[in-house]
């Protein structure tokens, strides 16, 4: 399987290492929610949209506030 690159690349866990607790449970519901959809990758729209579904993160805070 040919992997993706970008001009930055990231290491899952040195990733994860640096996400605070409501980091890491957005992570880990985006790999199962993009896993589902059969997606192998992991991608920041999966991550975003865990955020704005978690309970009390800064993103759905942010877009509480925003009125979005």
């Amino acid at each position: 399987m040919e992997q993706r690159r970008s001009s930055q690349s990231f290491k899952r866990k040195e990733l994860v290492a640096k996400l605070n607790p409501t980091g890491v449970r957005a992570f880990k519901a985006a790999a199962d929610t993009a896993k589902l959809r059969g997606n192998p990758y992991v991608e920041l729209v999966h991550f975003i949209e865990q955020l704005v579904l978690s309970e009390r993160s800064d993103v759905q805070m942010i877009v509480a506030d925003a009125g979005i």
